[in-house]
């Protein structure tokens, strides 16, 4: 095999790969126990023909052809660590003639990255120093996790969670109907529409509370949007978080326990400092990579793009087809769901959406 290099443009070499019968043999008599084994040749068991009848039978080039396949990835190698190239990505093969055959390809180097004054680039890294408060404010956030829920002899408050059965209407057309609901009495909690959750706050156990709510944007087909839903909601639990005591033994109980609040408050600060720490790394690569680009010049095949390319759209349409496949098995599932069940719960503000009532 003789190898001849010619620097391109753009980071980029055109390698011409002339190869001997030497190079083509071996892979010429592996494709002939290829092809054989497939092949029906009159006055021959299949696999037994020897390899002149199957020339003659198929034509000398079908084997040189198919002896390609394995030879052109051989080569290729081979040429690329000869000539020492720091090869990017996958050659272009660009021509193949000739007996035996002359192979031309296009191989892309590492892409050739200079930069001007990068060393006078300054950017402040953000203070990564936690505080007192953040640690106490995690350790409260842990205290309410750990927290159970029990009884609360009092009227409904933000943060209690309240058992209730609720029905709502439009025009007497009844649109949501649940009961033994549990539901997080929270400020944020926007369900099943904005305004539900205030008109629990000051209910007590037992009580029964009709009101009247307009369904705004987002909560309704338009035929619903503007409407006034009337609901009837009765309240039949209401629980609050106990939460523990800051000492000793509640350290214990979170995670994996600890041995004094104290232990847990260092693990805390711990945690908390190499977030800080990663976060502000993040900001300050995403300040520096574009002052960086700013003064670099960077040289690139044209091949890699073409790749990176190819390869996008590869994955993009990959994606599309497990999207379809996705929801094809959800409305699979659901169809059978419905089949089997009496009934399935859905928000109350999809029912018009699926046509239920």
């Amino acid at each position: 095999m003789k190898v001849i290099k010619e620097d391109l443009p753009k980071r980029e070499v055109l390698l011409t790969i002339k190869l001997d019968d030497e190079d083509i043999e071996p892979h010429v008599q592996k494709a002939y126990e290829r092809i054989i084994k497939r092949t029906n040749i009159p006055g021959f068991r299949k696999g037994k023909a020897p390899r002149a009848i199957l020339e003659r039978y198929l034509g000398k080039d079908a084997l040189k052809e198919e002896a390609l396949e394995s030879l052109l990835p051989e080569a290729l190698r081979d040429a690329i660590n000869k000539e020492e190239l720091d090869s990017a990505g996958m050659p272009r093969v660009d021509q193949v003639d000739g007996d035996p055959p002359v192979v031309k390809a296009t191989v892309p180097l590492q892409p050739l990255v200079e930069f001007s004054d990068y060393l006078a680039i300054r950017v402040d890294e953000d203070s990564t120093e936690v505080t007192d408060e953040q640690v106490q404010e995690l350790i409260q956030y842990l205290r309410k996790e750990q927290a159970p829920w029990e009884p609360a002899n009092r009227f409904v408050s933000f943060g209690d969670q309240v058992t209730i059965d609720v029905r709502g209407s439009v025009d007497e057309r009844v649109i949501l109907d649940e009961k033994g609901i549990v539901y997080i009495a929270t400020e944020e909690n926007s369900s099943p529409i904005p305004g539900f959750v205030d008109q629990l706050i000051g209910m007590k156990t037992g009580d029964q509370k009709e009101f009247h709510i307009t369904i705004p944007d987002g909560y309704g087909s338009d035929e619903l949007i503007g409407n006034e839903c009337v609901f009837h909601v009765t309240l039949y639990e209401n629980k609050e978080k106990r939460l523990a005591e800051l000492n000793d033994e509640f350290a214990k109980g979170v995670g994996d326990g600890y041995d004094s609040l104290a232990s847990l408050e260092d693990k805390v600060r711990s945690d908390l400092q190499a977030e800080e720490e990663r976060v502000a790394r993040r900001k300050y690569e995403e300040k520096v990579v574009p002052l960086l680009v700013e003064c670099a010049k960077i040289e690139l095949s044209p091949l890699l793009v073409d790749h990176e390319v190819t390869h996008m759209l590869a994955d993009e349409r990959e994606s599309k087809k497990s999207n379809k496949l996705m929801w094809a098995n959800i409305f699979k599932m659901l169809a059978r769901a419905q089949m089997n069940m009496k009934k399935i719960y859905v928000p109350w503000h999809w029912t018009d959406l699926l046509g239920a009532t």
